[in-house]
């Protein structure tokens, strides 16, 4: 059995970005049970681009193509996760509140853009290109909006669970907000002592647990080896 995790990057990020990178690297070590039998992950990371609409359409196909039984999202991902309804959900640093950001950031992204100057927050091939004209960061708010409302008016919510850094610099602007999550999920979160980035030091100890958790799987211990004692 083979269950597929679909990862939704932040602003900036790509299809490679450090923590699906790691999550990749630190599932493929690890073997699950899940009802008694075999059961192995698989972490779905593409890049998908930064106007709203393009995106909704590519992680749509991603979706039908992958069927995901669960998403994970970082920082802005979390705008585009809200759309998918019916699967367990983990927020990385949600920016729930992203069109603040659009308002706050617009002038100086679209700026930098006239100068020749696009905004990545990791380095490498096949990052999401920053755009910052008027038109594109007004569509943001009307999409973000709309997704609440579905989540609201839901008779189900999907279980869902986040990790805010309790020195998450986003939190002071409102972009990243507790309060909003608890509105949309309720107080399913976990306050970790670092910022906006996850980092990768919590892959482990952190979010491979609450996957297992959410998706019901068993790990599979692998069997000490005893060393033979030195005649």
């Amino acid at each position: 059995m083979q269950l597929n995790i679909l990862f939704l990057h932040g602003m900036g990020g790509g299809a490679n970005s450090p923590v699906p990178r790691t999550l990749r690297q630190a599932l493929s070590n690890k073997q699950f049970t899940k009802d008694g039998e075999p059961c192995s992950l698989q972490v779905i990371s593409e890049t998908y681009d930064y106007d709203p609409e393009v995106a909704t359409q590519q992680i749509a196909r991603l979706k039908e193509t992958y069927q995901p039984s669960l998403v994970i999202s970082e920082s802005m991902g979390a705008i585009h996760a809200l759309g998918i309804q019916g699967i367990p959900h983990i927020y990385i640093s949600p920016a729930l509140n992203y069109d603040r950001a659009t308002t706050i950031a617009g002038p100086f992204i679209a700026l930098g853009n006239s100068l020749g100057f696009h905004y990545r927050t990791q380095r490498g091939a096949n990052r999401q290109q920053v755009r910052g004209d008027h038109e594109l960061l007004a569509r943001f708010r009307p999409m973000i909006q709309s997704y609440k409302e579905a989540v609201l008016s839901s008779q189900q919510r999907d279980p869902s669970f986040a990790f805010f850094g309790k020195s998450d610099e986003f939190k002071w602007l409102g972009i990243v907000s507790i309060e909003e999550y608890e509105r949309l999920f309720g107080k399913t979160y976990e306050v970790h002592d670092g910022g906006h980035v996850f980092g990768t030091k919590n892959v482990r100890p952190k979010l491979i647990p609450k996957i297992v958790e959410m998706l019901g799987l068993e790990v599979v211990k692998k069997p000490r080896t005893r060393k033979k004692a030195v005649q």
